[in-house]
């Protein structure tokens, strides 16, 4: 069970291994470019991703190709009003439809990888047709890159962030694919229930636990897991202690969240057994509602799991 963190810029790598995280997560690399003046060349780029692969020291760091949330209008091609950002032109939806900009992120991401253990994951994938373009984008770079003898990872894992529920139903068309699944559950769960997670006044009906978001991370992990590779999920939710046990009884491989709740997830995973998960979890998934799934969630944590 990987424990990973998540960060946005180098200087938050040091905090991560220093708060045991075996790996990282996530490297958003939007934040590239809300710091830079103009937009960051292939070479400013590469520099960056380097320098994180250089400072992990040989452990793992998956790269997530550039999302703005829709919320961060941070390029200079990106400065119309939309009526709906966040469901509107972000992730690979806007590097597919700047294919120079996407070129330039990928070939930065492909030179970087011979420096180190990279993986790069593509969010906002929602239909199988993205994937494919993102493949045949990579396959073209990876020849440029042949031809002028520049050296990189022909073997680097690729991922897709499962994020709206048509990619966790089309999971098993995805997964053969890829190296690697990982499942955004903030943006998930947003999708999922249709709701605003930044609206306080809909905050009462932002559940994670609702049993239809449990049923799609289910059909994920089967999903990545009858296709031989990993399904890891990411956000903020590994950090609550409920949540762990129930997402290692789904089958989640690995988990990152923030570098500060890393230890507190480890101390709970530590008091876990995995069957005593699996039980759980196929228990909460005969329920139907996210209350009674907090209820016999709140049993488990007053009830401590027996450590392996």
């Amino acid at each position: 069970m990987e424990l990973s963190a998540n960060v946005g810029r180098l200087d938050e790598v040091a905090a991560a291994l220093a708060a045991d995280a075996e790996a990282i997560g996530l490297y958003r690399t939007e934040l590239l470019y809300l710091t830079a003046p103009d937009l960051p060349t292939e070479d400013e780029q590469f520099e960056v991703y380097r320098a994180m692969l250089e400072r992990m020291g040989g452990k793992a760091a998956t790269v997530r190709t550039f999302d703005d949330g829709g919320n961060r209008p941070v390029l200079p091609f990106k400065n119309k009003t939309e009526p709906n950002p966040v469901l509107g032109y972000r992730g690979i939806r806007m590097s597919l439809g700047r294919p120079s900009f996407f070129r330039t992120q990928l070939r930065a991401l492909l030179r970087a990888s011979a420096y180190g253990s990279l993986r790069v994951m593509f969010p906002m994938i929602s239909h199988l047709d993205e994937l494919e373009e993102v493949l045949s984008a990579l396959k073209h770079i990876k020849k440029e890159l042949r031809r002028e003898r520049t050296p990189f990872d022909e073997k680097m894992p690729i991922g897709v962030n499962i994020e709206v529920p048509a990619a966790a139903l089309m999971s098993a068309a995805l997964a053969p694919k890829v190296d690697f699944l990982s499942i955004g559950i903030n943006d998930l769960i947003q999708f999922t229930l249709a709701i605003d997670r930044s609206n306080p006044d809909l905050a009462h009906l932002y559940h994670q636990y609702h049993p239809a978001v449990l049923h799609l991370v289910r059909t994920t992990v089967q999903a990545a897991h009858q296709n031989g590779i990993p399904c890891t999920l990411c956000g903020e939710a590994p950090g609550q202690e409920a949540v762990l046990p129930l997402m290692l009884g789904l089958g989640v491989d690995g988990f990152s969240t923030s570098p500060n709740l890393v230890l507190s997830a480890r101390r709970v995973l530590n008091n876990c057994s995995y069957r005593e998960c699996q039980n759980l979890a196929d228990e909460v998934l005969a329920l139907n509602s996210s209350a009674e799934v907090e209820h016999r969630l709140s049993r488990a944590v007053h009830r401590p799991l027996q450590s392996i």
